[in-house]
């Protein structure tokens, strides 16, 4: 119980540190908008994560609410796709591709090619650097915080089923390069 809390304390002190890098607020209005974006994350992993490090493919929905530089606030839906190879106890980097669609129908396409993971027990948090491929902010960086707890027992890691589902919040930051 106490390392659980302790998990928790410390995951949550990241993802406050990493937000408050990543989320600023935006910068003077100019072509390039800024876009900061939060919400909650629910992920699947398939095949589950065990002890053993294998390719996972992760699918992710996202409830987000966006704000653009003239602060005018919004809700957006995003949809994660990518693969890693991952387990329990290890994840390594990988390509993530993610679809958001904002409220008034425009979407942002982003590829994310870089991403740095700290894990304890069943706590990710996950920064991740990419650009906008096409749509809304396109060419611009996108930095996206993630904060993920596995759902589920961690004893479902030693099944061949493995630990397939997890939740969290995250942050989004789409801004001029």
């Amino acid at each position: 119980m106490l390392a659980r809390r302790f998990v928790g304390m410390v995951a949550g002190g990241l993802l406050v540190a990493a937000t408050s890098l990543t989320c600023a607020p935006p910068a003077a209005a100019h072509d390039d908008e800024a876009i900061s974006c939060h919400g909650r994350e629910s992920t699947h992993f398939s095949p589950g994560k065990t002890l053993l490090p294998r390719l996972v493919h992760a699918r992710a929905h996202i409830d987000y609410t966006c704000t653009d530089e003239s602060g005018e606030a919004g809700r957006a839906t995003g949809r994660i796709t990518g693969q890693t190879r991952t387990s329990c106890v290890h994840v390594s980097g990988g390509l993530t591709r993610e679809v958001v669609t904002y409220a008034d129908g425009r979407r942002s396409v982003i590829l994310y090619t870089d991403d740095t993971v700290a894990q304890v027990a069943n706590a990710n948090v996950v920064l991740f650097r990419g650009r906008v491929l096409e749509g809304r902010g396109q060419g611009q960086r996108a930095v996206r915080t993630l904060f993920l707890l596995d759902k589920g027992l961690p004893t479902a890691c030693l099944t061949p089923g493995g630990l397939t589902d997890a939740s969290g919040v995250v942050s989004l930051r789409i801004e001029p390069v």
